[in-house]
């Protein structure tokens, strides 16, 4: 299974870092590359020091969707039968993760749960995990698991992540928290979730057409970042 990973671009129009537009397949090894980078733990420490715009640096994947053409369209999308939520406004994140893998950690494999991280604010946690044939849609697996793990209780769910073009962005793996690699082994194997927010996105102008200045990664970086060679451990607790 590989999964759809946008570079960051800067976009001299806006004046801002920006999400790439054009998709690299993202297989395991590459995943685990990143979670190693110590570029990106330099960037979330910028962005919880202050620097807003340092967040939009950080590479993005998209967990819930993939696109054919390359570009992050909502009509373009098809479903890789991930969904994510995010939980935000959590008080000790790292605390309640892992009070929350230790209460639950019999109902993981049950609920075919992947990957748990804290969000580069430090302040989130979010959660991917397989989709099941007994829902149709991203928010109905939500709501299913919300209730079967009382996730309310650990912050504020945002009730906007249901669109398969939803990115999140790359954390280190000090930011890890549950990781379980057949989140990269499995395959569809019945029908696909509903992508039913496309009529909503469409109507968004997309940011496709614009033109980044900078290749979305170099060869230069592609040679540096397969020199890399994970050493962690799929479960980090976080002190």
């Amino acid at each position: 299974m590989k999964f759809d990973y946008y570079h960051p671009f800067y976009s001299v129009q806006k004046k801002c870092w920006c999400p790439g537009v054009k998709a690299q397949p993202m297989d395991q090894t590459y995943f685990e590359t990143l979670l190693d980078m110590s570029e990106v733990k330099k960037t979330i420490e910028e962005f919880q020091q202050g620097d807003k715009e340092a967040k939009k640096k950080l590479p993005a994947i998209c967990w819930m969707g993939t696109s054919a053409s390359g570009k992050r369209l909502a009509s373009d999308m098809q479903p890789t039968q991930f969904v994510m939520i995010d939980i935000d406004h959590v008080e000790d994140a790292c605390q309640k993760a892992l009070f929350l893998i230790s209460a639950h950690e019999k109902d993981f494999g049950e609920y075919k749960i992947r990957l748990v991280h804290i969000t580069p604010s430090g302040k989130g946690i979010r959660i991917v995990f397989r989709a099941t044939q007994d829902f149709k849609t991203v928010k109905e697996h939500q709501e299913w698991l919300v209730e079967k793990l009382n996730l309310n209780e650990l912050g504020d769910i945002d009730e906007a992540v249901t669109d398969l073009s939803r990115l999140s962005f790359v954390v280190h793996r000090d930011y890890l928290v549950y990781y379980d690699k057949a989140l990269f082994e499995e395959e569809c194997d019945f029908a696909p979730i509903a992508n039913t927010d496309v009529q909503t996105q469409i109507k968004k102008k997309s940011q496709s057409e614009e033109k980044s200045l900078f290749p979305l990664i170099s060869d230069e970086d592609r040679t540096n970042l397969e020199k890399f060679e994970y050493k962690g451990t799929f479960i980090t607790e976080i002190a």
